[in-house]
């Protein structure tokens, strides 16, 4: 079975077309028709935030991490209990989303309307963007009853599909996918641990952090280099790799490798079958590793998930060659 998301990816179905979508606009105000959707945790600590306005405004009882009290609807997408933020993962949170809306379902004259209202590229409480949250949103059917704030239009009904870059916005090539790719409506995921950078608005968990290590650590059964100092950043870049379809990197090829941080990331979209489209800016040519070797390539379009990632020291070839790359993708 396809699910909306991934129609939605493959471009071929606009938003508009699956199932209708109600906006309300400005803050939600309690009525006898409204119920309040807000974000909890599983504890029902209901102290900060929407959760706050949901106890004080809406009846939310302190202590019941999920489901309806009240006129209020509590949807846990942060455990308090374990540290930093994405602390449930995007399924669990899927899960507890179709909850709600068979809720919704069984009150049909009552208006459930979601208090979130992020930004495409900017981290809630929870950890997650308005985007993912979007999405995450979307991967069920939405009753006609469940409404969303007016500011997520844009990402529920976009023009052209909505292209997400995932890299760790570090300065040269990161930095300048994600500057490039502004002209043309991209959003850049800028993933961080522990120690925020400059450019980071997606923190990554715990969780995320280790399955990074353990993909370090199977990269460098051909890498063959030492990972432990930088291993911070390197775990980190598997969540570039992770969330993307295909890899895009600038930087330099030595002794028939990807070399320095970049080559990580390579390794380990090799390493789990995803294609790499990679620049080699001293020798001014395009590769492409999929199906188990390298080719050489002629300047590739983007995926609609993509991590726009490379070596820190770009130079004009490189960074004439990102901007081809958004120009053949977008056409202009």
């Amino acid at each position: 079975m396809i699910s909306i998301l991934d129609r939605y990816k493959d471009k071929t179905v606009a938003f508009e077309h699956v199932f209708p979508i109600n906006y309300y606009e400005g803050n939600i105000e309690p009525s006898e028709g409204t119920v309040f959707v807000f974000g909890s945790n599983p504890e029902g600590r209901h102290g900060a935030g929407s959760a706050k306005v949901a106890r004080e405004r809406f009846g939310a009882v302190y202590g019941v991490g999920e489901g309806l009290t009240g006129n209020a609807y509590a949807l846990p997408t942060k455990d308090l209990r374990i540290p930093g933020t994405r602390s449930i993962p995007k399924e669990k949170i899927i899960e507890s989303i179709g909850k709600l809306y068979e809720v919704a379902r069984s009150m049909p004259d009552k208006q459930f309307k979601v208090a979130y209202r992020t930004k495409a590229d900017e981290a809630s409480l929870n950890g997650y963007t308005g985007l993912e949250m979007v999405r995450m949103f979307m991967e069920h059917a939405i009753p006609n009853n469940v409404w969303f704030s007016k500011d997520w239009e844009p990402l529920f009904n976009p023009p052209n599909p909505i292209f997400v870059n995932h890299s760790g916005g570090a300065v040269g090539s990161d930095a300048y996918w994600g500057e490039v790719g502004k002209r043309y409506g991209v959003v850049s995921y800028h993933y961080w641990y522990d120690k925020k950078t400059p450019n980071g608005n997606v923190e990554i968990s715990l969780q995320e952090y280790e399955e990074g290590e353990d993909h370090v650590r199977k990269a460098n059964e051909s890498l063959h280099r030492k990972p432990e100092r930088f291993m911070n950043l390197l775990a980190r870049n598997w969540m570039q790799v992770k969330n993307a379809e295909e890899v895009f990197a600038v930087g330099r090829f030595k002794n028939k490798m990807v070399d320095g941080g970049t080559g990580w990331a390579v390794q380990m979209a090799i390493d789990c079958g995803k294609p790499v489209n990679f620049y080699d800016q001293e020798k001014c040519v395009w590769g492409r590793h999929a199906d188990g070797r390298w080719e050489k390539a002629d300047t590739p379009v983007l995926t609609v998930d993509f991590a726009g990632i490379g070596t820190r020291q770009l130079n004009e070839n490189g960074k004439r060659a990102i901007e081809e790359v958004y120009n053949k993708t977008f056409g202009h």
